[in-house]
């Protein structure tokens, strides 16, 4: 994995919070593990929130957080149908009151499989729509 090292950053640079997005670095110190602090809290060198964490928190960017991660998508590729109808089903799932009863492994599975399932009645009903 890509090591993350922030040593460059300096007192009023924005950084990016995985959870947060823009955080503004508010100190630099040299003494002590936490070396960054933002108006969120603090971090190490290295972006971790805890020294033992296996992941970095906080990146220069959410570039350098998106390739991290190898969440970088060529936009000059659209997304597949499939993608499309999973997306939307992932929305209508989320929307829905009942949501936060739902954890992340059964939302995204169940979006998954209604788009599978409407990729597949759809191309029953006309092979040239998928």
């Amino acid at each position: 994995m890509k090591k993350v090292n922030l040593s460059d950053l300096k007192v009023g640079d924005n950084a990016w919070d995985y959870q947060l997005g823009l955080v503004t670095i508010t100190e630099i110190c040299k003494d002590n593990d936490y070396c960054i602090e933002t108006d969120s809290g603090g971090y190490t060198i290295g972006g971790k929130l805890w020294i033992d964490d296996p992941h970095p928190t906080l990146f220069h960017s959410e570039h350098e957080f998106r390739e991290y991660w190898g969440l970088q998508r060529d936009t000059n590729v659209p997304l597949t149908k499939r993608e499309q109808f999973a997306m939307a089903a992932m929305q209508g799932i989320l929307a829905n009151n009942r949501a936060p009863e739902f954890d992340y492994k059964h939302v995204t599975s169940a979006a998954i499989r209604f788009a599978d399932y409407l990729a597949y009645n759809l191309e029953e009903i006309n092979p040239e729509t998928t």
